[in-house]
């Protein structure tokens, strides 16, 4: 069909990790007719660097993210690689998405560029767009299809601008009996607001997590790095601050005598939140600390692990992070933190290989003998945390399909 009295150009690109485009996997438009390129039109989902780690075997994951990691390559990869684009019009733009053909239940956002990442779409799933300019002239509905892919969300319009890092979905895994971590119930990420203005959210990455519809932010970092944050910048969602020291600092001494220091508020936190994720109407969570990588990392560790998703997806899970801008971490890296002794004075300690140390303690001193980390994660939750069956079975029923 041919537009009349305008004309808006608008493709679906794949944009490989150097930044320059891939035409095969163009979906393009000549007017606002739009032409598949490719059967199915099937774009790629996550970026050449994310899909290297993901489709690299376990060991070999290691050495990849040591080649590629953002500490090494000064890059960040922690966003969608799909990208509308489009030419002609005027700005600023609407773009609407949606999964089904007649643009119902479709979510629109606003840009000022000539172009958007789907942002917080689905892998393996079937899309369709279009764009509005200011004067409310339309393309046609464009369309195509993600590849496979852990669920990065995009928060930044473009990924070296400033704005949260490091957010993704822990749905999507699946678990040793069969099951899936569904989506859309649980996220983590870096901090919204604090002491660092390049790392807080910026309009546009309000658009996207306002989109998520989250209900509870969940805030791991102390009083020092919350920049006085007491309240979400998310549309009806209630906050939460719950500091807490994560990786081994979450044993008890009574449990594993070789812990080199047990965070009390551990405890507390760990309870306090798993009770709140016993109630629907607490969904879908955002848990943070500075980066999300380390308080984050052990806490989704423990969600995703509880639920049944084996040692080597939580581990990739984990290690996504340090593709992001803000990422360092990785299975065998060491963890530096501080506390305050009996004395008050601030007492420095390293743990070693924090993230591995960390399964190792959670296996030898809960498991059963069956190497499973859900079974030692279960024992953890119900011995040293109070947790009772009653409520990891309503969590199981509520994030598990």
């Amino acid at each position: 069909m041919r537009a009349r009295n305008y004309s808006i150009f608008a493709s679906v690109l794949f944009i490989v990790s150097c930044g320059a485009i891939d035409s095969s996997q163009n979906i393009s438009a000549e007017q606002i007719t739009f032409r598949m390129e490719s059967d199915g039109g099937t774009v790629q989902f996550m970026n050449e660097v994310i899909k290297g780690y993901m489709e690299s075997d376990f060991v070999n994951s290691y050495e990849y993210l040591l080649n590629n990691c953002k500490r090494k390559t000064n890059k960040a990869n922690d966003y969608q690689d799909a990208r509308i684009s489009w030419s002609g019009g005027v700005a600023p733009y609407k773009v609407t998405i949606s999964r089904n053909s007649n643009m119902s239940d479709g979510i629109t956002r606003t840009t000022e560029r000539k172009f958007v990442y789907p942002s917080n779409a689905y892998p393996n799933t079937e899309y369709y767009f279009q764009v509005e300019d200011k004067n409310g002239l339309k393309s046609d509905v464009g369309h195509f299809v993600t590849s496979e892919g852990p669920r990065i969300i995009t928060t930044r319009e473009k990924p070296e601008d400033s704005g949260i890092n490091n957010v993704r979905d822990l749905g999507g895994w699946k678990t040793e009996d069969g099951k899936t971590v569904k989506y859309d119930l649980f996220y983590r990420g870096g901090m919204l607001e604090g002491t660092s203005t390049s790392y807080c959210i910026t309009d546009y990455g309000k658009q996207v997590m306002n989109e998520l519809g989250i209900k509870s932010e969940i805030d791991f970092r102390k009083v020092e790095e919350r920049g006085g944050q007491v309240s979400s910048p998310l549309e009806g969602c209630e906050y939460y601050n719950f500091e807490y020291l994560g990786y081994e600092c979450i044993f008890d001494e009574g449990h594993h005598k070789e812990t080199v220091y047990h965070d009390p508020k551990a405890d507390e936190v760990i309870k306090k939140v798993f009770e709140m994720m016993t109630e629907e109407k607490n969904y879908p969570f955002y848990i943070h600390c500075y980066a999300g990588q380390d308080r984050t990392g052990t806490f989704a560790y423990l969600v995703n692990g509880l639920l049944g998703v084996k040692y080597e997806d939580l581990t990739r899970d984990y290690e996504l992070t340090a593709f992001s801008k803000v990422g360092e971490m990785n299975r065998t890296a060491n963890f530096k933190y501080t506390y305050k002794d009996e004395n008050n004075s601030s007492v420095m300690v390293e743990l070693n290989n924090a993230w591995e140390s960390m399964n190792r303690i959670m296996l030898s001193s809960y498991g059963n003998g069956d190497g499973k980390t859900s079974t030692a994660i279960y024992n953890f939750l119900t011995e040293q945390i109070g947790i009772t069956p009653e409520q990891i079975s309503k969590i199981k029923s509520i994030m598990l399909k």
